[in-house]
């Protein structure tokens, strides 16, 4: 059976990319920012995750500073999002700044 044609799947996907990309931060970053998993938001950039909360929506469309609307619909970014990007004045940013990095424990293995 053919997959369905999930268009704003594929825009959500698109526009978080390219948002995510304009903001210089990571996928893990941006996750750690949103507080959900890694995992999780590589799924939704990645289309692979089709039944999204609108909270998570809601949540993401405020840490890139654009309307949830925007993220699922192909539009390019309007003229102030564009110079709020350039200005590095975002909320997204700001959260990147003030929140504490979480440290990555990577388990050493044991010397032979």
């Amino acid at each position: 059976m053919p997959k369905k044609n999930n268009k704003s799947g594929l825009l959500l996907s698109k526009n978080l990319r390219s948002l995510r990309k304009l903001s210089g931060l990571t996928q893990e970053r941006v996750a750690e920012i949103a507080d959900i998993s890694y995992k999780y938001y590589q799924s939704i950039e990645g289309n692979r995750h089709t039944n999204l909360q609108l909270k998570t929506l809601d949540s993401l469309a405020d840490l890139f500073g654009v309307s949830t609307f925007e993220l699922i619909h192909d539009s390019p970014p309007n003229q102030q999002v564009l110079n709020t990007y350039a200005s590095k004045d975002f909320p997204l940013m700001k959260a990147a700044e003030d929140a504490p990095k979480k440290k990555t424990s990577r388990k050493k293995k044991p010397s032979p």
